[in-house]
């Protein structure tokens, strides 16, 4: 309703995914007048936030076991780099699961919904707002990677890009293989002798023993 000045206030509640700049929302009002005549105007609000971080350009999809260096940014409000801090680096690998639902009859049938499983996290640490980020797949899929660098009060401020890993070839001779492919991830692309390596491995089945 309009006051006599023909102005409104309207309260929109902003979760922390607002607040943080990673969504935003659309507002469209339409005023009819006394005759039926309507007019429409839409504008779109989104914080704009106290940091950024930004990924570097790259292929949409790499070989099987190709390295690939992408290099990631973080920026305050200034478009300054921040001078130090970490960056959380995380590999979400896309993969399926089915949910036994039931139709409108009561019978019982399986939807597959897309799920996305945590692969591999690593701490990168920054040095004049950049860090070096190395990905390599040893299995073929989607992959979601995802840097989030936490401020000084404690916000997240994320930002994301899929990639590819295009599928194995194999020949018709070893398809019956009694095995199936294991991913590992190393947090370092090279050690020293007495270095303490760290390797996460996801096959993906559970796995009695390795």
């Amino acid at each position: 309703i309009l006051d006599e000045q023909g102005q409104t206030a309207v309260e929109f509640p902003l979760d922390r995914y607002l607040l943080a700049g990673r969504q935003g929302i659309s507002v469209t009002a339409t005023v009819v007048d006394f005759d039926g005549r309507a007019a429409t105007a839409g504008k779109a609000y989104q914080v704009e936030p106290d940091f950024l971080v930004g990924i570097s350009r790259h292929p949409d999809s790499f070989n099987l076991g190709e390295e690939s260096e992408l290099q990631v940014v973080v920026l305050d409000k200034q478009r300054q780099p921040v001078k130090q801090g970490t960056v959380q680096a995380q590999v979400l690998e896309q993969s399926w699961s089915y949910v036994a639902k039931r139709n409108e009859r009561g019978d019982v049938y399986w939807d597959d919904q897309t799920t996305w499983r945590r692969a591999f996290t690593q701490d990168l640490t920054l040095k004049d707002g950049k860090a070096a980020f190395r990905f390599d797949s040893a299995q073929p899929g989607r992959y979601l990677l995802a840097f989030t660098y936490t401020g000084p009060q404690g916000k997240n401020f994320s930002s994301a890009t899929l990639v590819k890993v295009d599928w194995e070839y194999i020949p018709e001779e070893k398809r019956d293989r009694p095995y199936q492919p294991l991913g590992l991830w190393a947090d370092r692309p090279a050690y020293e002798p007495g270095d303490t390596a760290n390797v996460q491995i996801t096959p993906k089945n559970p796995v009695s023993y390795y």
